[in-house]
């Protein structure tokens, strides 16, 4: 069996049903994840993600989950969670440039420490999705996140199609 993952880069907030977009944006992102799911017949669904990041905007299931459950199909969360971060010593952006600033570290490390947390948590979705082991996957990340996911998932011989960088209504 080939190992297709599918990327899906775009706001965040569709993941979670944001308010700061109307039904109709969020009925349209739906859509497409259902018709692509649907196309590429795909069975199972991984996102950027985790219970925790959801809790904090007072939600309890992501938009894909509830996708995932309605389409009987599984469903992983493949963010770590802060504690999992802590462990891996992967950092936020906020708590990087926080850092710098008492520091007093200049922009050019602070975006060099950002990268290599981002690529960070990119390779530990990668081990996400090995262990998850469901092809063709449909995944959904961050726009910032698409292309370097989708080049480290074909480095690591796993046939990835970008679906958007960043998909928008």
């Amino acid at each position: 069996m080939s190992r297709t993952a599918l990327i899906l880069g775009t706001d965040h907030r569709f993941q979670w049903k944001s308010p700061d977009f109307t039904d109709s944006q969020h009925q349209q992102f739906i859509a497409f994840v259902a018709t692509t799911a649907r196309a590429y017949k795909v069975v199972a669904f991984a996102e950027e993600n985790n219970p925790e990041a959801l809790d904090e905007k007072d939600k309890k299931e992501s938009v894909i989950q509830i996708m995932a459950r309605e389409l009987a199909i599984p469903h992983r969360h493949c963010d770590p969670d802060r504690q999992k971060r802590a462990v891996l010593r992967i950092s936020q952006e906020n708590d990087i440039r926080a850092m710098a600033f008492l520091e007093g570290t200049t922009e050019s490390i602070i975006q060099q420490r950002t990268e290599k947390s981002m690529r960070d948590r990119e390779h530990y979705w990668l081990e996400q999705l090995q262990e998850f082991n469901m092809w063709p996957v449909l995944f959904i990340c961050g726009a910032a996140h698409s292309l370097p996911f989708f080049d480290l998932l074909h480095a690591n011989n796993i046939d990835a199609i970008l679906l958007a960088k960043d998909w928008n209504i």
